[in-house]
């Protein structure tokens, strides 16, 4: 599955209308599959979604999702996405704490889609939101674009040299003038490469990152302006992890287990010594375990969670190192306080999937996607209570 690093992201991303209904399918499938497997595992639990939201959709577009989201407060969150595999303009939106309401977008010139990943807030007046877009030949260009509290402004991006296409899957800042984002690029030979881009308050410049081939960042977490950890998937079919500390990135410390086809797309970091990163183990022609994985100060260990729903983790924020939450396909939620995860499970509406959460000290927010009555996808909103 994650042989073709490249394919494994337009499917998860929806960047193919035929690859977001085969999603669509596999998850709906997956949930069937999983109603036979006790919610009640040993060590594990139920928790409650509080709210479903249904924000707000693009006038005239059929289908649209969310796909990242940042909250400063439980009054103050940006999300991001676009449209579902059709021309279009990346979307925002932005919640008030009574309302979301979608906020003025360009479409950046010469491209015929445009999508935002992710987004990043250290302020209700300072976000950043990465993604790509796609201009008229069909190629992908990596995309980031800044909030300043009244406008979103399109910020050129660099160009790794040697690159045919390049994209942004995840940012993070710790400041006005720090944020870390990471995805990968294609070179002339048709290899796929990490890709990490630094911003410093008036540009980004590239960052050097390990060699390798047919891989690909999907997440990162920064705790302070010099130190991140990113993850993703491999070449090999394992799972990625890089680390930050101000100078060159290095490769993260082996796993305990290291765990064949296999991927992480988020991590969320609250200190040096506490990270928890989500993803999927796949076996193959039969189901895909979510991931768990988790940094000790020196080691990650790796945590396929068997015998619980079947699916995809795309998302994780914690709060602390025992209070994350992570959300996934077919709006799987899982939520740990202490050493215990719980399971959640929301109960409507079907066939709906979440692709990111941004927790507070007091509220959770995840946002994604769910299928209308005509068959299209519109943006989903669900919020909880965050663990403690």
């Amino acid at each position: 599955m994650l042989a073709d690093v490249r394919s494994a992201r337009l499917a998860r991303k929806g960047h193919s209308v035929n690859l977001t209904r085969h999603r669509i399918i596999t998850a709906t499938a997956l949930s069937l599959i999983a109603l036979a497997v006790s919610l009640s595992v040993a060590g594990h639990a139920r928790a409650a979604i509080s709210s479903i939201q249904r924000p707000p959709a693009p006038a005239g577009a059929t289908s649209t999702v969310l796909h990242g989201v940042s909250c400063t407060s439980a009054d103050a969150c940006i999300a991001v996405g676009g449209p579902d595999g059709r021309p279009g303009t990346m979307l925002a939106e932005r919640w008030d704490g009574s309302r979301w309401t979608i906020q003025q977008t360009t479409r950046p010139a010469g491209s015929i889609l445009s999508f935002l990943d992710g987004v990043s807030c250290v302020s209700e007046s300072s976000c950043v939101a990465v993604g790509f877009v796609v201009d008229r030949t069909g190629a992908d260009a990596a995309l980031t674009t800044h909030w300043n509290g009244s406008n979103w402004s399109v910020v050129r991006v660099a160009k790794p040299a040697g690159s045919i296409e390049a994209v942004l899957d995840a940012v993070s800042c710790t400041a006005q003038t720090a944020c870390t984002a990471v995805g990968g690029s294609e070179n002339r030979s048709g290899v796929w490469l990490t890709l990490v881009e630094r911003w410093n308050g008036s540009r980004w410049a590239v960052q050097p990152t390990p060699r390798s081939p047919h891989s690909e960042l999907l997440g990162v977490s920064c705790w302070s302006a010099r130190a991140c950890t990113a993850v993703g998937v491999s070449g090999d079919g394992t799972e990625l992890m890089e680390h930050w500390s101000g100078g060159r990135w290095s490769p993260g410390p082996s796993a305990d287990l290291a765990l064949p086809e296999s991927g992480l797309n988020a991590v969320s970091c609250t200190s040096s010594t506490a990270c928890t990163a989500v993803g999927e183990q796949v076996i193959p022609s039969i189901a895909a375990w979510p991931l768990l994985a988790s940094w000790n100060e020196d080691r990650w260990s790796m945590e396929p969670l068997r015998g619980q729903p079947l699916g995809v983790m795309y998302a994780v924020s914690c709060t602390a190192r025992t209070a994350c939450t992570a959300v996934g396909a077919d709006s799987l939620v899982e939520r740990t306080q202490g050493s215990r995860w719980t399971i959640a499970r929301a109960p409507d509406p079907e066939q709906s999937n979440l692709y990111g959460v941004s927790c507070t000290a007091s509220m959770c927010f995840a946002v994604g996607s769910w299928i209308d009555s005509s068959g299209w996808e519109v943006p989903l909103v669900e919020s909880t209570v965050a663990p403690r």
